[in-house]
């Protein structure tokens, strides 16, 4: 259906096409960061916009909020408020039902590697930053 609308319209009206994304039967649009990071970039210079990996965000959550501080020019959170944020419940954490599905299957994992590929490229060139690639 992507490349169907793709091959009339430019990939960036495909994607925000409220209709095609009510169609697609998987969430693929939302996990091509590069298209719509792109269209930020055309409004915004680089040095207004500040991408963060959500894996690395979840590893060190205090490290990524004070670089988000530190980029908006904000007086750092005192530790205190940085350690109770840290511990608040996280929006994205896998519930028990989720955990009971299991890993994600290797044949599925090949298939979206494969789909996601040229735009994790062009976000990786885009941020200069191999992490991107999603390859680890």
């Amino acid at each position: 259906m992507l490349s169907q609308c793709n091959a009339t319209r430019p990939l960036w009206h495909c994607l925000l096409d409220k209709e095609l994304h009510m169609r697609i039967p998987v969430r693929l649009i939302p996990g091509m960061y590069d298209i719509f990071l792109g269209k930020w970039l055309d409004v915004f210079p680089p040095g207004q916009v500040l991408v963060l990996r959500n894996e690395d965000y979840a590893l060190d959550m205090k490290k990524n909020i004070k670089a988000v501080f530190t980029f908006l020019g904000l007086d750092p959170l005192p530790e205190a408020e940085l350690d109770r944020i840290s511990k608040l419940p996280r929006m994205f954490e896998k519930t028990e039902k989720d955990k009971q599905l299991g890993q994600m299957l290797n044949k599925t994992r090949r298939i979206l590697d494969k789909f996601y590929a040229p735009f994790n490229r062009n976000l990786a060139g885009r941020l200069h930053n191999d992490k991107f690639l999603w390859s680890s």
